[in-house]
């Protein structure tokens, strides 16, 4: 009887390692699986819908590498070029090749656009811009860094402490048939006042004066750069 029950436990200890092997196996594989494009390209998303959107060869081509380069805007944007030319249309570049075009003749250009750099444009923008694709207050964030405006040890977190401390109270606001109401902290609501025009205005209150660890303030003019614009080639 013993040796029955000592070859049943062997038995359970053995299944109950290939349980375990199966289980980490079935993890690992089910990792693998979550790791899709997405996660090696932020961007992901963007290249699979403009690439059934694209309109051109051209257009396909620089799409299937998920990637658009400046060379490739380059020559996108030079075909859209000569074909405003082509019809007498204003061209002027700015910088990552923003257009404009004579407001006469819109249609024209954006047939022109459309054959030519199409949305590829904005797609490269966002991707020379913000690489990661981060939220706009950590775009912010790490674009202050980096011009060292604000202290190296700041953390995100901190960082947020400081931005909503001056963004000054925010309000929860509902809308229904009787109009538009602030919902206080107690859940009762205030009915909001109305401008000329019958729009909601929400209570405007003088912002609080902030001011990060470097004693840099939140009204500094030289933060507003980060903001506008946090490529960092602009740096």
């Amino acid at each position: 009887m013993s040796d029955i029950r000592e070859k049943i436990s062997r038995v359970l200890v053995a299944f109950s390692v290939a349980l375990m092997l199966a289980i980490l196996l079935s993890a690992c594989s089910a990792g693998e699986a979550a790791d899709t494009s997405t996660s090696v390209n932020p961007y992901a998303e963007e290249f699979d819908r403009l690439r059934t959107t694209a309109t051109n060869d051209i257009q396909h081509t620089i799409l299937e590498d998920d990637k658009i380069t400046e060379a490739e805007i380059q020559e996108v944007t030079e075909m859209f070029k000569t074909c405003l030319k082509e019809h007498d249309v204003f061209f002027a570049s700015y910088k990552y090749f923003r257009v404009d075009v004579a407001a006469e003749k819109p249609d024209l250009a954006e047939e022109c656009r459309n054959s030519s750099v199409g949305e590829l444009q904005s797609l490269y923008e966002m991707t020379v811009i913000n690489p990661e694709k981060l939220e706009n207050d950590e775009l912010t964030y790490k674009c202050l860094l980096r011009r060292e405006l604000i202290p190296k040890d700041l953390t995100y977190d901190e960082y947020m402490y400081y931005v909503d401390k001056h963004s000054g109270k925010k309000y929860e606001v509902a809308f229904g048939d009787d109009g538009a109401f602030i919902i206080n902290d107690d859940g009762t609501m205030t009915p909001m006042e109305v401008d000329e025009y019958g729009n909601p205005q929400i209570p405007s209150e003088p912002l609080e004066y902030v001011e990060f660890p470097n004693g840099v303030s939140l009204d500094d003019s030289s933060l507003h750069g980060c903001s506008v614009d946090p490529n960092p080639e602009s740096d």
